[in-house]
């Protein structure tokens, strides 16, 4: 349970925030190896949310990886002038190596900072740490046989519809076809994407945005590549509404331990913080630091050990219930009882096992005398003091 989730971009538009940064603080708490895979505008945003060292300190802990894509993808439309409008699926990054990590990471830091000094020495280490992943032309040939698959394409965009313009009636002989131009593709269909684009922007009419045949294909190629990263890593996929959707069209099954995951972290946090914050709300309202976050992970890694050895379809508040009745080495004697007595050779009690100072091993035993570890010591311990209220 909880082994491995690969993240990406998780808004394909928003290059001020294209990560949700909550879900990635919880990601990091349950699972065993959380993978971002970066681009400019997400490492931009995690450093000025975590904070330069946080972040640097995340990786050298091992707590977070991260892969660097210095590569853009994207449709691109032709000339509208041209007799036949066409789209090319392309990816597109300066020869002169304007966007590697090694020039742009000290940048970014040193933006952050408020000066170029520590800034790029941070930058640096974290190019050391960080590599990056090449995107080239097995995910383009990916991205190709999906755009000649016919039905995968047709039940794909009425999916996406349904979610980005939910008041559009889909035509009933709805066609979404995709032709090949060379290297390109040409579009023809019967959607009204102005009434598309007005029921779009009746859920955030703030933000105007609009719909068009190469925005609806941007959102196919970014469901491939969320998969072409899932599939590369061998770890759960987590993505947004609109790439799920589009990925449901074509692997139906390939979301479902993603989505167990989803619902075993939501249901724990809300048995054993119910009258605390959530671990993301925390982190995005600013209750907690990045800071305060690293320390709980570094607490953590007994708890997140328990979680491996959990099936990865069981219930996770079932298995939290069930290590809370085992029985200690001594039997069923009260919890309170034992906490602040020990028994010494010659009988006598000694109270109050905190004013003893142990040694590591002196723990352990008393550890086993307790019970061993169990996942409740993590929970009503660091992680509710996380989480509470005052």
């Amino acid at each position: 349970m909880f082994e491995s989730i690969c993240i990406r971009r998780q808004r394909p538009f928003d290059d001020s925030h294209p990560l949700d940064i909550g879900f990635l603080a919880e990601a990091l708490l349950f699972y065993q190896h959380v993978h971002l895979i970066a681009d400019e505008s997400m490492l931009s945003q995690l450093v000025s949310e975590c904070g330069p060292s946080t972040l640097v300190e995340l990786l050298k802990e091992h707590f977070l990886t991260i892969s660097y894509v210095e590569k853009i993808t994207g449709v691109a439309p032709s000339d509208t002038e041209q007799p036949k409008k066409v789209y090319l699926p392309l990816t597109l990054w300066p020869k002169d190596g304007g966007w590697s990590l090694e020039k742009r990471a000290p940048e970014i830091f040193s933006k952050a900072v408020g000066g170029p000094g520590w800034g790029r020495q941070l930058g640096r280490e974290f190019a050391t740490l960080v590599p990056t992943v090449d995107i080239g032309k097995e995910l383009i040939a990916a991205v190709r046989a999906d755009f000649v698959d016919q039905p995968y394409i047709t039940d794909a965009v009425a999916q996406l519809l349904r979610i980005l313009a939910p008041t559009y009636r889909l035509p009933q002989d709805l066609h979404f076809e995709l032709f090949p131009e060379g290297e390109a593709f040409c579009v023809e269909t019967n959607i009204d994407f102005q009434q598309a684009t007005e029921s779009l922007n009746q859920l955030a009419p703030k933000t105007p945005a609009f719909l068009s045949p190469d925005r609806l294909l941007i959102y196919l190629f970014e469901s491939r590549t969320d998969l072409f990263f899932a599939s590369r890593e061998n770890a759960e996929l987590a993505t947004q509404p609109t790439n799920a959707a589009v990925i449901g069209a074509k692997f139906r099954d390939i979301l479902q331990r993603r989505s167990h995951s989803q619902q075993n972290m939501e249901a724990f946090q809300e048995l054993v913080l119910a009258e605390s914050h959530e671990i993301g709300w925390s982190i995005k309202t600013g209750l907690r630091t990045w800071q305060d976050f690293l320390t709980l992970l570094k607490t953590a890694r007994r708890f997140k050990g328990w979680l491996q050895k959990q099936e990865p379809n069981a219930s996770l508040i079932r298995e939290y219930l069930k290590a809370l009745e085992k029985e200690t080495w001594l039997g069923t004697q009260p919890a309170k009882v034992l906490r602040f007595l020990i028994f010494t050779g010659g009988g006598l009690i000694v109270p109050l096992l905190v004013s003893l100072g142990l040694s590591a091993a002196d723990a352990f035993v008393v550890d086993r005398l307790l019970g061993g570890w169990k996942p409740t010591q993590f929970v009503n311990g660091p992680l509710k003091d996380f989480a509470r209220l005052d």
